[in-house]
C-alpha cells in the first residue's frame, strides 16, 4: 500500500508540475521569429548546416499542423501561443510522424505508440516543451542538436 502511495503522490507532483508548464506555456505570445527558431530546433540541419530531405519534410509537416491545416488544434485563445506551438508538436508526434519501423511486422499504430512513449515522439515532444519553456520564461534556449 506505502508503494502504491508513493506512486500516487509522483505522479501528483509531476501532474502539478506539468499543469504550471502549460500555464506558463499558454501566457507566451510567440514571434514569427520565435517560431521559425522553434521548427529550425525541432528539425536542425546536421553539422555541415545541410538539412536532410526528412528534416525538410517534417518541418512542413509541423508547420502544416501549427497552421491548423487538417482543422484541429484550434482553441482560439491560444493561438500564437507557446501552447500552442506544444500543442501541434505533440499533434505532429502523435498522428503525423512517420518512426523508422526495423521490424516491418509492426503496424505503423504500433511503431507511433512505442516512438511516443518510449522514442524519437517522445525525445522530440520533451525537447518541444523544454524550448518552449525557455522560449516563455526569456532564456535562451539550447542549442539544436545536429542532426
Amino acid at each position: 500500500m506505502e508503494a502504491a502511495l508513493d506512486v500516487l503522490g509522483a505522479s501528483t507532483m509531476q501532474f502539478r508540475k506539468f499543469t504550471e508548464q502549460a500555464a506558463i506555456l499558454a501566457k507566451h505570445s510567440m514571434s514569427q521569429e520565435q517560431i521559425d527558431d522553434f521548427i529550425v530546433a525541432m528539425y536542425p540541419p546536421n553539422s555541415e548546416g545541410v538539412v536532410s530531405t526528412r528534416n525538410k519534410n517534417n518541418r512542413e509537416r509541423l508547420l502544416e499542423t501549427i497552421a491548423h491545416a487538417d482543422g484541429s488544434n484550434t482553441v482560439v485563445e491560444t493561438e500564437g501561443t507557446a501552447w500552442h506551438m506544444f500543442n501541434a508538436a505533440t499533434r505532429h508526434t502523435s498522428h503525423n510522424s512517420k518512426p523508422k519501423r526495423a521490424d516491418k511486422s509492426v503496424t505503423l499504430e504500433e511503431a507511433r505508440f512505442d516512438s511516443i512513449f518510449f522514442g524519437s515522439g517522445d525525445t522530440l515532444n520533451q525537447k518541444a516543451l523544454d524550448h518552449l519553456l525557455a522560449v516563455s520564461l526569456g532564456r535562451e534556449p539550447l542549442p539544436a542538436l545536429s542532426a
